[in-house]
């Protein structure tokens, strides 16, 4: 019976947002194995991994032995489209290089990518301390963001160097 719950809520919520992990959780406790988007899930129970309240939905997955960031900091190569009220504000479809985890772009992407797989595309939406906590002034063309507004994200890691293929980042 706990077995067949689990089946459903993984059906259930593995194309919807998840939050705090808490189905990531409940595998873990049960002893599972089962893959829950590209989050790792633990053979025991304990904190979740990301406890955050970016909600997320993968649109692309990962293969599943594709790399992944081991810890905060390590250098990733990503493509991301950020708005706010439908409006884009930033659209990086070239690499853009940073450090996940190091605090270089706002809390909830940086959260989210920490979480990613090479190959793993993601719609991302959070606000609040996770957004831009002083506000974001406006610039040509782009809307003033107050602090703390929501934010939509998607956003793809297309390498992380020295773990991926060489030549995913040469460009035309």
């Amino acid at each position: 019976m706990q077995i067949l719950i689990l089946c459903c809520l993984f059906l259930v919520t593995d194309a919807v947002f998840c939050k705090n992990g808490l189905i990531r959780r409940a595998v873990a406790t049960a002893g599972l194995s089962l893959g829950f988007g590209s989050l790792p899930v633990f053979a025991t129970p304990g904190p979740a991994p990301w406890d955050s309240n970016v909600q997320y939905e993968v649109l692309q997955r990962a293969p599943a032995d594709a790399p992944g960031i081991d810890k905060p900091g390590e250098m990733v190569a990503i493509k991301f489209t950020g708005s706010y009220k439908g409006q884009v504000f930033d659209d990086v479809q070239q690499p853009y290089f940073l450090r996940a985890g190091g605090g270089n772009v706002v809390k909830g992407l940086d959260d989210a990518l920490t979480q990613m797989k090479i190959g793993d595309k993601w719609s991302l939406s959070f606000g609040g301390d996770l957004g831009f906590v002083n506000g974001k002034p406006s610039s040509p063309g782009k809307a003033r963001i107050p602090p703390g507004g929501q934010l939509d994200f998607i956003v793809e890691i297309v390498d992380i160097p020295g773990k991926g293929d060489p030549d995913a980042l040469i460009l035309d």
